[in-house]
Protein backbone atom coordinates (compact mmCIF):
# COMPACT_ATOMS: atom_id res chain seq x y z
CA UNK A 1 0.00 0.00 0.00
CA UNK A 2 0.76 3.69 -0.42
CA UNK A 3 1.01 5.94 2.46
CA UNK A 4 1.05 10.17 2.20
CA UNK A 5 2.49 11.73 5.42
CA UNK A 6 3.11 15.67 4.99
CA UNK A 7 2.97 15.34 1.14
CA UNK A 8 5.69 12.38 0.90
CA UNK A 9 4.51 8.85 -0.37
CA UNK A 10 5.82 5.81 1.24
CA UNK A 11 5.40 2.04 -0.38
CA UNK A 12 4.49 0.33 2.83
CA UNK A 13 4.11 -3.49 3.27
CA UNK A 14 2.87 -5.23 6.91
CA UNK A 15 3.22 -8.06 8.09
CA UNK A 16 1.90 -9.01 11.77
CA UNK A 17 3.63 -10.89 14.56
CA UNK A 18 2.16 -11.39 17.55
CA UNK A 19 1.06 -8.15 19.04
CA UNK A 20 3.26 -6.59 17.24
CA UNK A 21 3.14 -5.11 13.64
CA UNK A 22 6.73 -5.36 11.52
CA UNK A 23 6.83 -2.37 9.13
CA UNK A 24 8.71 -2.10 5.85
CA UNK A 25 8.89 1.32 4.27
CA UNK A 26 10.49 1.31 0.70
CA UNK A 27 11.50 -2.34 0.87
CA UNK A 28 14.81 -1.47 2.66
CA UNK A 29 14.07 0.07 6.16
CA UNK A 30 12.13 -2.13 8.65
CA UNK A 31 10.51 -1.19 11.90
CA UNK A 32 8.80 -3.23 14.65
CA UNK A 33 5.64 -1.40 16.32
CA UNK A 34 3.43 -1.95 18.81
CA UNK A 35 0.50 0.09 20.27
CA UNK A 36 -0.59 1.33 24.09
CA UNK A 37 -4.30 1.58 24.75
CA UNK A 38 -5.52 3.65 27.54
CA UNK A 39 -8.59 2.59 30.12
CA UNK A 40 -11.56 3.89 27.51
CA UNK A 41 -9.38 1.47 24.90
CA UNK A 42 -8.15 4.65 22.96
CA UNK A 43 -4.86 4.74 21.05
CA UNK A 44 -2.61 6.68 23.97
CA UNK A 45 0.91 5.78 22.47
CA UNK A 46 2.93 4.16 19.22
CA UNK A 47 5.78 2.02 20.26
CA UNK A 48 8.50 2.07 17.10
CA UNK A 49 11.60 -0.24 18.03
CA UNK A 50 10.84 -0.31 21.64
CA UNK A 51 10.58 4.02 21.66
CA UNK A 52 7.27 4.90 22.82
CA UNK A 53 6.16 8.03 21.65
CA UNK A 54 2.73 9.34 22.88
CA UNK A 55 -0.12 10.06 20.11
CA UNK A 56 -3.53 11.69 19.26
CA UNK A 57 -5.14 10.84 16.06
CA UNK A 58 -8.09 12.73 14.60
CA UNK A 59 -9.71 11.42 11.28
CA UNK A 60 -10.89 14.61 9.17
CA UNK A 61 -12.07 14.46 5.68
CA UNK A 62 -11.02 11.66 4.64
CA UNK A 63 -7.87 12.08 6.09
CA UNK A 64 -5.92 11.62 9.76
CA UNK A 65 -4.29 14.13 11.52
CA UNK A 66 -2.01 12.49 14.18
CA UNK A 67 -0.35 14.54 16.86
CA UNK A 68 2.85 12.93 17.83
CA UNK A 69 4.73 14.79 21.14
CA UNK A 70 2.78 18.48 19.62
CA UNK A 71 3.64 17.95 16.13
CA UNK A 72 1.01 17.64 13.66
CA UNK A 73 1.44 15.16 10.88
CA UNK A 74 -1.24 14.76 7.81
CA UNK A 75 -1.49 10.90 6.96
CA UNK A 76 -4.06 8.83 4.36
CA UNK A 77 -3.76 5.81 2.29
CA UNK A 78 -4.16 7.19 -1.18
CA UNK A 79 -7.25 5.10 -3.03
CA UNK A 80 -6.36 4.07 -6.35
CA UNK A 81 -9.82 4.78 -7.48
CA UNK A 82 -9.64 8.30 -6.90
CA UNK A 83 -6.21 10.36 -7.13
CA UNK A 84 -7.94 13.77 -6.40
CA UNK A 85 -5.98 14.74 -3.05
CA UNK A 86 -6.49 18.40 -1.39
CA UNK A 87 -3.47 19.32 1.33
CA UNK A 88 -3.77 21.48 4.42
CA UNK A 89 -1.36 23.94 5.31
CA UNK A 90 -0.98 23.32 8.82
CA UNK A 91 1.49 26.55 9.41
CA UNK A 92 -2.16 28.24 9.36
CA UNK A 93 -3.97 26.15 11.60
CA UNK A 94 -5.13 28.80 14.64
CA UNK A 95 -4.64 27.02 18.29
CA UNK A 96 -6.75 28.34 20.80
CA UNK A 97 -5.25 27.77 24.34
CA UNK A 98 -6.87 28.60 27.46
CA UNK A 99 -6.48 32.30 28.74
CA UNK A 100 -7.00 30.69 32.72
CA UNK A 101 -7.26 27.51 34.38
CA UNK A 102 -11.03 27.08 34.97
CA UNK A 103 -13.92 24.80 34.56
CA UNK A 104 -15.29 24.34 30.80
CA UNK A 105 -19.14 24.90 31.63
CA UNK A 106 -20.49 25.45 27.99
CA UNK A 107 -19.14 23.74 24.92
CA UNK A 108 -20.74 24.97 22.06
CA UNK A 109 -17.85 24.31 19.04
CA UNK A 110 -18.38 20.66 17.48
CA UNK A 111 -15.55 18.70 15.07
CA UNK A 112 -16.32 19.66 11.33
CA UNK A 113 -18.09 22.55 12.57
CA UNK A 114 -18.13 25.68 10.41
CA UNK A 115 -17.64 28.94 12.58
CA UNK A 116 -17.70 32.45 11.80
CA UNK A 117 -15.36 35.33 13.38
CA UNK A 118 -16.71 35.66 17.08
CA UNK A 119 -18.61 33.02 16.94
CA UNK A 120 -19.22 31.33 20.93
CA UNK A 121 -17.09 28.31 20.84
CA UNK A 122 -17.09 27.66 25.02
CA UNK A 123 -17.05 29.61 28.07
CA UNK A 124 -14.46 28.67 31.10
CA UNK A 125 -15.03 29.76 34.25
CA UNK A 126 -12.70 30.63 36.63
CA UNK A 127 -12.98 32.42 40.19
CA UNK A 128 -16.97 32.51 40.06
CA UNK A 129 -16.57 34.77 36.72
CA UNK A 130 -17.60 33.34 32.99
CA UNK A 131 -15.29 33.78 30.46
CA UNK A 132 -16.13 32.68 26.71
CA UNK A 133 -14.09 32.30 24.00
CA UNK A 134 -14.99 33.38 20.60
CA UNK A 135 -13.64 32.08 17.06
CA UNK A 136 -11.01 34.77 16.00
CA UNK A 137 -11.67 34.01 12.60
CA UNK A 138 -14.15 32.51 9.47
CA UNK A 139 -13.10 28.55 9.34
CA UNK A 140 -13.74 25.12 10.80
CA UNK A 141 -13.04 22.97 14.00
CA UNK A 142 -11.05 20.35 13.30
CA UNK A 143 -9.64 19.38 16.56
CA UNK A 144 -11.73 19.95 20.14
CA UNK A 145 -9.42 19.05 23.16
CA UNK A 146 -11.53 19.52 26.19
CA UNK A 147 -15.26 18.47 27.44
CA UNK A 148 -17.71 19.90 29.29
CA UNK A 149 -16.91 19.90 32.91
CA UNK A 150 -13.46 19.65 32.11
CA UNK A 151 -10.91 21.42 33.98
CA UNK A 152 -8.35 23.21 32.19
CA UNK A 153 -4.98 24.79 32.76
CA UNK A 154 -3.84 27.89 31.59
CA UNK A 155 -2.62 27.54 28.21
CA UNK A 156 -3.49 24.46 27.68
CA UNK A 157 -4.63 23.64 23.68
CA UNK A 158 -8.52 23.60 23.62
CA UNK A 159 -9.71 23.88 20.26
CA UNK A 160 -8.02 24.36 16.69
CA UNK A 161 -9.67 26.00 14.16
CA UNK A 162 -8.57 25.82 10.52
CA UNK A 163 -9.06 28.90 8.10
CA UNK A 164 -12.03 29.09 5.71
CA UNK A 165 -10.27 30.06 2.03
Amino acid sequence: MIITINNHSYNIDLKSQGNKLLVTVNQTDNYEVAVEFNQLNELQAIIINNKKYWVNIKKFLGRYIVNITDTLIEAYVRDSYNNSETTTDYKKLIKIGAPMSGLVIKLSAKINQDVKKSEHLMTIEAMKMQNEILSPIDGRVIELNVKEGETVEKDQKLITIQPVE
